[in-house]
């Protein structure tokens, strides 16, 4: 069989298909009917509708058909405002998360510089303390070295006592 041939035979098998289809869905829809509200009571007798009763069955059908379309707008405009109300919950709890976060940093910032404050004060407690002990120590030092140097005037005294011939042990020093 040819290759054109046998593409032929398929797009008219599809076409016929997809006809079948549309037919079976075409059958099978349901038709509303246009005066069941309408409609007298009386079963068994023939109705007879005026044009102002089918105008009316009209009118109604195309209310019910806007009030069906208001009410799926309505639960669109609903759907809507949930997704919004979700998107700004995220908002906000994202922004809470920044809020923490940034309060997070901020104390351990504040925590940083009290420790650098409390260190600061105790190295110069530290200093203040060396400085008092250095002073203490100098005072000692000096005080040891005034001795010193009494004691070296002393025996620089006895030295020159001794050498003008006197006995160091029986003179008395004056001031």
């Amino acid at each position: 069989m040819n290759l054109t041939t046998e593409n032929k035979i398929l797009q008219n098998r599809n076409r016929g298909l997809t006809q079948a289809l549309y037919n079976e869905k075409k059958k099978r829809r349901r038709g509303k009917p246009l005066f069941t509200k309408l409609a007298a009571l009386e079963q068994g007798t023939a109705t007879f509708f005026s044009p102002k009763k089918i105008q009316q069955a009209q009118e109604l059908q195309v209310e019910q058909e806007q009030a069906k379309l208001q009410e799926q707008a309505l639960k669109a405009n609903e759907k809507l405002q949930r997704q919004l109300q979700k998107e700004e919950k995220r908002r906000l709890i994202n922004l809470w998360k920044q809020q923490r976060i940034q309060n997070r940093i901020n104390w351990e910032a504040q925590a940083e510089a009290k420790r650098l404050q409390k260190q600061e004060a105790k190295e110069a407690r530290e200093a203040a303390r060396q400085l008092q002990n250095d002073s203490k120590r100098l005072c000692t030092v000096q005080k040891a070295q005034t001795k010193r140097s009494l004691v070296v005037e002393k025996e620089d005294l006895v030295t020159i006592l001794d050498v003008e011939g006197e006995d160091p042990l029986t003179r008395v020093l004056r001031p």
